[in-house]
């Protein structure tokens, strides 16, 4: 939720939007995290990398339509996290 509302004030520091984070909206931010469960939580992974891409590919059979639909989600999930 604290990552979320780190982008919507981003967005409105972009846009010249004023932004009115008060009291109240931090209290909601506190008393959410306190009511989240301990499993909400995980550890940072690794990140994927161009490798990896490159190893699926290798190991998928373009010639099969789902493995090209395999390999075709994983780049523009890759490239759109990039972004």
């Amino acid at each position: 939720m604290k990552t979320w509302l780190e982008g919507l004030h981003l967005w409105h520091e972009i846009n010249e939007a004023p932004w009115h984070r008060g009291r109240m909206l931090k209290r909601v931010v506190v008393g959410a995290a306190k009511f989240a469960p301990a499993k909400s939580t995980q550890p940072k992974r690794d990140p994927v990398t161009i490798e990896h891409l490159r190893s699926l590919c290798c190991n998928l059979d373009l010639s099969n339509s789902f493995d090209i639909a395999v390999f075709a989600i994983a780049c523009v999930a890759f490239w759109c996290c990039c972004r």
